[in-house]
């Protein structure tokens, strides 16, 4: 109550002059920077802004004044009276002012005027300060996305080169592929084997499904049929074909286990590499675009085959890593399956090199997904020694690498990019890490 009677007491001393009133349109200029001011204005109805260095500029707004709001007041108290800000109307204004120049007050009037605008004028000033520290925040927050433009921008051209070179190369190996996959079908048809065509299928449509930890628990089954040979044992586990279906093959007479594992292991090979042209295609397509979002969408992707897809492609790079599955029964989600089998290869193949790069002892890597409220968890988490405090809020930057000698085949745009994709599926990634633990932690949202 007492600053609605203090400036009530200044407008009815000092401002109720109805002669004493300015009329103001839009961009209508009250004081201009540099020049003699002997009146204090108060606003009456409107909004003016004050500008420092390009009056004709919005962006370089340093202050914001608006009803019941002092203007000119620094240049009225001071010595030279001469106005520190270019004053505009920034919306149809009206003002009230005071014009009997400062020194030429008694000493009553003078404390008066002082002790009644002192408060206001303390206020004023820390107004404003909060206003341009906004100000420049905004700013640093349009440089920083200019920033982030211009190299996107620069990746782009680069991206766009190397996927031109790139192209040709996958167009072939996937026009062979097919070819190989035809032929070695016909192969098997055409001789004595056809019989193990059925495995070359499984082979060529599942790939080697099983977990270390399935493959193990399998191995135990393979023991009944064949425990002299514990070579073929370890072979078999990986396949996933029955045991006592292969025993029984054996027994009569009709091939034998090792044939079968062959066979399936030669589809299991085409089928990877199937899947890694795909995956390479896809790969050259979203650097090239960066940001496009104009690829293959489908509301029946399933989260853990993506992520099966994805150790595919990195079977033989993970392999002295422990690996850990923890899949849960999650349903489909409407998802774009090349670009989540990006995300998964960028986050597990960034782990792995973690743990490499540190000598980690035993390195485990370990892979979770679940349902939570309407949202799909995927938490991959490794052993590593942590990701640095200074650096970890900087991960998710363009082109910025913590790898010595700076940029590699990624062009340090791994987790930009993966960041970008989940965003696109109006998802969430967020990354905690200690030494000892660092995870990945994605939501993905369910089909509504």
């Amino acid at each position: 109550m007492t600053e609605i009677r203090n400036i009530d007491k200044i407008k009815a001393l000092y401002f109720s002059g109805p002669e004493k009133i300015v009329y103001l349109k839009k961009g209508d200029t009250l004081l201009q920077h540099g020049q003699k001011n002997k009146k204090v204005y108060l606003i009456v109805k409107g909004i003016l802004h004050g500008f420092q260095l390009e009056p004709d500029s919005d962006e370089e707004v340093a202050f914001e004044a608006t009803k019941d709001q002092f203007i000119g007041i620094y240049s009225y108290f001071s010595e030279n009276g001469a106005s520190y800000a270019t004053v505009k109307a920034a919306t149809d204004a009206t003002v009230a002012y005071y014009d009997i120049p400062f020194p030429l007050h008694s000493e009553q009037q003078t404390n008066e005027i002082q002790q009644l605008f002192f408060p206001h004028i303390v206020e004023e000033l820390s107004y404003r300060q909060k206003y341009a520290r906004r100000i420049t925040k905004h700013r640093q927050r349009e440089q920083e996305q200019l920033t982030k433009s211009e190299k996107m921008a620069t990746l782009g051209q680069l991206a766009a080169g190397l996927a031109h070179e790139l192209n040709n190369s996958i167009a072939v190996i996937d026009s062979n592929l097919q070819h190989c996959i035809d032929f070695t079908k016909d192969l098997i048809s055409d001789t004595r084997k056809n019989k193990f065509l059925v495995y070359f299928l499984k082979g060529l449509n599942e790939g080697q499904m099983l977990s270390s930890r399935e493959a193990r628990k399998s191995r135990n089954e393979y023991e009944k049929y064949f425990k002299n040979d514990p070579s073929l044992i370890q072979k078999l586990s990986r396949s996933g074909i029955s045991a006592k279906e292969l025993a029984e093959l054996e027994e009569n007479g009709a091939g034998n286990a090792l044939e079968a594992y062959q066979i399936w292991e030669s589809g299991s090979l085409l089928h990877d590499m199937r899947i890694a042209a795909d995956h390479s295609k896809h790969v050259v397509k979203s650097v090239k675009q960066l940001g496009v979002a104009n690829h293959h969408w489908s509301p029946d992707v399933n989260v853990n085959q993506s992520l099966h897809e994805a150790l595919t492609i990195l079977k033989s790079y993970s392999k002295d890593i422990n690996l850990k599955l923890d899949f849960s029964q999650v349903p489909a989600i409407y998802a774009c399956t090349g670009e989540l089998t990006q995300v998964w290869i960028n986050l597990i193949k960034n782990a792995i090199e973690s743990l490499r790069s540190s000598n980690t002892a035993n390195p485990e890597l370990h892979i979770e997904t679940s349902e939570t409220g309407n949202h799909i968890q995927i938490r991959i988490s490794d052993n590593g020694p942590g990701i640095p405090e200074k650096i970890l809020k900087k991960i998710f930057e363009p082109s910025f690498t913590t790898k010595v000698g700076g940029l590699n085949f990624g062009l340090g745009l791994g987790l930009s990019i993966t960041q970008r994709i989940i965003e696109a599926h109006n998802g969430e990634i967020k990354v905690s890490s200690k030494p000892g633990k660092t995870s990945f932690i994605l939501l993905l949202p369910k089909n509504s």
